[in-house]
Order: structure tokens, then sequence, then C-alpha cells
């Protein structure tokens, strides 16, 4: 089990989809950055995990969802 992690997390913006199924992980003490290129959606992941909105698949935080 991981510290963290983001389990096919999609989002969209009425047609555009802006996460396709994001998937990744962390361990405990681990950093992470998350780059690429304006409207990517850096900030619509954050948001995500964040709970500030609500995307289609799974964010676990210590194996609580």
């Amino acid at each position: 089990m991981s510290f963290f992690e983001c389990r096919n997390l999609k989002y969209s913006y009425g047609k555009k989809e802006v996460l396709g199924g994001v998937t990744f992980s962390a361990e405990a003490g681990e950093l992470v950055g998350i780059i690429g290129a304006n409207g990517s959606g850096k900030t619509t992941l954050m948001k995500s995990i964040c709970s500030l909105i609500k995307g289609d698949g799974r964010v676990m935080l210590c194996g609580e969802n």
C-alpha cells in the first residue's frame, strides 16, 4: 500500500477532457513534481486531489478514499 495513490483520475469541463486517466503513487517522504504545458491539467489535478472538485477515479491517502 502506498502512502498516496491516484488511480485512473479523469475530469472534463463540458466536452473537453482535461484529465484522461492519471495514475501515480508516492511513498511517505517522497517528493513528487507535476509539470506540463499551460492548459495540460495540472491545476485540475491538484483540485481533484484536494477534493475541491469531484473527478472520476480514485484518490487515496494512507489507504483511505
